[in-house]
This record gives structure tokens, C-alpha cells and sequence, in this order.
């Protein structure tokens, strides 16, 4: 009778140990799955920053691949380089951002992150862009994410 209840006992503890073992898989897996939808195409963490700094609708995330955008604006660059240095403020900042936005995709960081993040930046880092309006710069990001990108 003893090994009966010795056996019934080792049968409860493997059960117990399959059961904690599905939990956990099922659990990890869930947790990868939802990570994974929220990497693709969900949001955007700078949505608030460009919201509220600057009036700007920023995309959400996996609106554009990095190979799509490195071709749009190199394509850009190339075609608008010629002449640049006596190009309006606004093209010249458009330029400037876009060279700013293609280093950032040498090191992976998504295109809708380093259009918000050198939104600002590209001003302060082109000489002479005092004269250089908040309206100028909108401009330049609505028609980077409406008509360059495709």
C-alpha cells in the first residue's frame, strides 16, 4: 500500500512539472509575440514630441523600410546637390536633414525616429538658419513624408 501511495504521489509531481512547464512556454510566448506587434508598424515613441514641440503628425513605426528611405533621399540629394550652396535657407535645411536621416539609418534606427529627432536638430546645425520659420521646416517634413518617401 505504501508504494501505491508513493507512486501516485511521483505521477502528481510530474504532472505538476508538465503543467509549470506549458505555463511557462505559453507565457514567454505570448510575451514574444506582443513584443513583435509592437515593433511592427504599431505607434511611434516620439508621436508627443513631434505632437505638442512641433506640430507635426510623426508616422508610426514600419511606415517605410530603411532601404526605402536611403533610396528616396539619396535620390533626392543627388538630384538637388548641384547649386545648393546658393539654394534658398529652406533647401539647404532640407538637404541638411536629409544627410541626417541617412546617417542615423547606418545605425538602425527607424526612419520615423530620426525624422522627429533631426526635425529641430538640422536648424540648429545649419549656419545662418536664424531666419529659418517653424512653418519653413514643417513644410520640408510634410512633403518628406508625403511625396519623397515613397
Amino acid at each position: 500500500m505504501f508504494q501505491n501511495v508513493l507512486k501516485g504521489r511521483n505521477t502528481l509531481v510530474q504532472l505538476f512539472s508538465a503543467a509549470t512547464l506549458v505555463f511557462a512556454f505559453f507565457a514567454f510566448s505570448s510575451t514574444e509575440i506582443n513584443a513583435q506587434s509592437a515593433a511592427n508598424g504599431i505607434g511611434n515613441p516620439y508621436a508627443a514630441k513631434a505632437d505638442q514641440g512641433f506640430g507635426i503628425e510623426a508616422r508610426d513605426l514600419g511606415t517605410w523600410t530603411k532601404a526605402e528611405a536611403e533610396q528616396a533621399l539619396s535620390t533626392w540629394l543627388v538630384a538637388n546637390l548641384p547649386g545648393l550652396d546658393t539654394a534658398p535657407l529652406s533647401k539647404r535645411y532640407q538637404a541638411l536633414y536629409y544627410k541626417m536621416i541617412l546617417n542615423d539609418l547606418t545605425y538602425d534606427i527607424a526612419v520615423e525616429v530620426s525624422l522627429i529627432e533631426n526635425f529641430q536638430k538640422a536648424k540648429t546645425e545649419l549656419p545662418n538658419s536664424g531666419s529659418l520659420s517653424m512653418n519653413q521646416m514643417r513644410s520640408v517634413y510634410i512633403n518628406t513624408v508625403e511625396n519623397i518617401l515613397p
